[in-house]
């Protein structure tokens, strides 16, 4: 009979649990208690959710780019415009008009309303908020993942006026949303109003008008359906003109983008957009 003899390891156990930097409580000395108990149960949730989240997070940051040509020809472009211009209603007009020579505003309105160029604190407060954001945006790089949305960052829409001044309103803000065609054209607010006739297009301007004064903010303006969170390039732009004869030109390129995520569709649209002061 042969008899085997198992080798003893070469590290005692006892010497590896010695190792133990941290000095142990024995269990006599510990005193359990619900609020401990209470925050350990916390402190392990946390700790899991944080775990999930960053897994989340590292599996969906693949990103993959398609480009196709649009096809929908015959579908409508919303354009959703909120700008205040400095003089009153009742020397500018709106004034829409594509390759075609269609006028899109017999399919939307915009509204005129009369108000102060000046803002209240409070709208002067999340204006200054806007800017600073959007700021940050088109001086430093970001890819373009980073630009579609940023949540809690962006205001759609200003605050109501806290305070109304005594003095009469100076100003003109122009809000509404017009259906385009799917072509090039000009979108113009002039001096005087335009109207339409046998096919032809015309502007009346007002008589004896001195102060010109096209200083605008551009509070929104966007394309498609209202999609919160969207970065717009041009909201929160404010031009001041040092002369009456000043004009601002925007060229814009739209560009419709289908966002596609683990949670959601989105069709929208971005656009690129050139300034120019003449």
């Amino acid at each position: 009979m042969t008899l085997r003899q198992r080798r003893k390891p070469i590290i005692p156990v006892e010497i590896v649990r010695d190792l133990d930097a941290f000095v142990k409580v024995e269990n006599d000395f510990k005193q359990p208690t619900t609020t401990g108990g209470t925050i350990s149960i916390i402190t392990f949730i946390v700790v899991i959710c944080l775990s999930v989240i960053h897994i989340a997070t590292f599996q969906s940051n693949t990103l993959r780019y398609d480009y196709d040509v649009d096809w929908d020809h015959d579908s409508k472009l919303k354009i959703n415009i909120d700008i205040t211009i400095a003089m009153s209603c009742s020397l500018i007009g709106s004034d829409v008009l594509d390759v075609t020579n269609t006028n899109p505003l017999e399919s939307g309105k915009l509204e005129e309303e009369e108000t102060w160029f000046e803002l209240s604190p409070r709208q002067q407060k999340a204006f200054n908020r806007l800017q600073t954001g959007y700021k940050l945006i088109r001086q430093q790089y970001h890819a373009i993942h980073d630009l579609l949305w940023l949540s809690g960052h962006t205001i759609e829409q200003l605050p109501e006026r806290e305070i109304k001044l005594e003095r009469k309103p100076d100003a003109c803000r122009l809000h509404g949303t017009l259906e385009v065609n799917k072509l090039a054209g000009n979108f113009h607010i002039i001096l005087g109003k335009s109207f339409s006739f046998f096919g032809a297009h015309a502007h009346i301007s007002p008589m004896g008008v001195q102060a010109l004064n096209f200083s605008h903010r551009i509070d929104h303006l966007s394309f498609g359906l209202p999609t919160p969170g969207l970065i717009q390039p041009l909201n929160g732009d404010l031009k001041i003109a040092n002369t009456g004869s000043q004009i601002y030109q925007y060229f814009l390129e739209v560009v419709p983008t289908d966002v596609q995520t683990s949670y959601s569709n989105v069709e929208t649209y971005q656009y690129a957009v050139t300034e120019k002061i003449v």
